[in-house]
């Protein structure tokens, strides 16, 4: 068997918004995004959970367990990106103004 396709910009050293875009994008193939979300926005909400920061607050200051915060990585990008309704299109290609 062909193994799935492998976002490269996700394996190699660069700013956070490559590798949130290539995981927007393989989302995008999997699941029904918002149809009114931009792929723009949808990155940036992906990059913007994905800063480090917020990992060091949560799991070194407030001593939330790796466990807790996979599952609210998971649960939060899911809320904010992925339309639950079935009827749902998938994310637009606009450009943001």
């Amino acid at each position: 068997p062909v193994p799935p396709p492998v976002c490269l910009s996700a394996l190699l050293p660069a700013p956070r918004t490559a590798p949130a875009g290539c995981l927007i994008d393989q989302l995008a193939g999997k699941a029904s995004l918002y149809a009114e979300l931009v792929r723009d926005y949808a990155v940036d909400t992906l990059w913007i959970l994905m800063d480090p920061a917020i990992f060091n607050r949560l799991v070194r200051q407030r001593r939330w367990s790796v466990e807790r915060y996979q599952a609210w990585f998971s649960r939060s990008a899911r809320r904010l990106l992925v339309d639950e309704d079935p009827a749902a299109t998938t994310i637009s290609t606009k450009k943001r103004k």
